[in-house]
């Protein structure tokens, strides 16, 4: 166990009469149902299931619900750089006792004001979140909702911690009305109430994924993993003019609808030069596709790069020439997620010695999963 100030509220001999009792016991949960008021249930039940899905009913609809763990997490403090670091609040549970255990996530100061914010894999609406605590329960003071649009945190009415017991389950049953499909998660704290580490080993997110949600008109809901933009900003080696022809006219949405020499696409200084453009996006993003969509003779474009939102080198999509886009028509690449750092830009270098003449293009649109900011 590591040094520390005297502040914890325990003797060492009263804690470990403790974790003689509890070694053995499952653990015990508080629950907070969150509705149009909240209430609390006094009576402990047990803790969750951990089956991968199960079916629920809400209102008309049938819905599957999935069960996560936190795939990262960050603090606004933490104890050290390994032990009791957020990192540790990520995964499955792993701490069995009611301690001080360097396997679950300790903020800097024993009496601290602070948070633990946790991120998960897959967007859902929220119906239920469960806080492990192994460490002096009782500082919670609020718990957030971080939408997967970046739009506001929702903060939950009544959801400070009525004294879970240690280690506990400490858990918030969500109804499903106007609440926003959700990747994160932030726990304040407010360590004065414990006196002592309040510390916190897993966060479980429990909801129904609104890519398989089953709805009575039975029509799909596109995968919430995934952001969709429009370029931001664009610059190019050369363009034929300004603004028209720009390769500013390469950023947002595709605003030219036929197959010619349209002033609202970029295009280069040449009709056959070797240049390239380049599209800068607002998020970075783990890239799973891109689609270039060109609008004047298609073809030239020999390959396509990744720019990383850190600025390292380029990464080079590997087969990414043009193998002969229709006019006008979206080139699409799709990109595997292996080992790809976040990108927050695109690189298309072109050829037009290819096609003899200008290779204009309207609009690039960088499809991906999300990076923590």
């Amino acid at each position: 166990m590591r040094e520390r100030p005297r502040t914890v509220r325990h003797s060492l001999l009263a804690v470990s009469a403790m974790l003689a009792l509890l070694i053995s016991a499952q653990l015990p949960q508080s629950s907070v149902v969150i509705g149009a008021q909240a209430t609390v249930t006094s009576t402990p039940t047990d803790p969750p299931l951990r089956d991968a899905t199960e079916p629920a009913t809400s209102g008309s609809r049938t819905d599957t619900l999935i069960r996560q763990w936190a795939s990262d997490a960050k603090a606004t403090s933490q104890y050290s750089a390994t032990d009791w670091n957020a990192k540790q609040a990520t995964g499955e549970p792993d701490t069995e006792t009611c301690g001080d255990n360097g396997t679950a996530w300790a903020s800097s100061s024993a009496i601290g004001l602070d948070s633990l914010t946790v991120y998960f894999d897959q967007g859902v609406t929220p119906t239920q979140i469960n806080i492990y605590q192994t460490y002096n329960p009782g500082a919670i003071t609020s718990v957030e909702l971080l939408p997967f649009d970046d739009s506001a945190a929702i903060k939950l009415p009544d959801s400070a911690d009525p004294g879970t017991d240690c280690p506990g389950v400490f858990t918030l049953n969500l109804t499903l009305d106007d609440i926003k499909p959700i990747t994160g998660v932030r726990i304040n704290l407010d360590q004065t109430r414990t006196n002592g580490w309040n510390e916190i080993d897993a966060v479980e997110l429990v909801g129904v994924p609104r890519n398989v949600m089953i709805v009575e008109t039975a029509t799909p809901t596109p995968d919430l993993r995934l952001l969709h933009q429009w370029a931001s900003d664009a610059e190019a080696t050369s363009q034929y003019g300004s603004p028209d022809w720009s390769a500013q006219q390469a950023v947002g949405e595709p605003d030219t609808e036929t197959c010619d020499d349209n002033r609202t696409a970029w295009a280069s200084a040449l009709p056959q030069g070797q240049d390239s453009l380049t599209v800068y996006y607002e998020r970075a993003v783990y890239p799973t596709q891109i689609n270039i969509y060109q609008t004047f003779n298609p073809g030239a474009i020999t390959s396509v790069k990744l720019l990383p939102a850190d600025g390292s080198a380029a990464i080079p999509i590997p087969d990414s020439a043009d193998p002969g886009t229709s006019c006008p028509g979206i080139f699409s690449l799709t990109v595997p997620l292996d080992d790809i750092k976040p990108i927050n830009g695109v690189r298309i270098t072109l050829d037009q010695t290819l096609t003899r003449s200008w290779n204009e293009i309207d609009a690039v649109e960088l499809v991906g999963r999300p990076a923590r900011q």
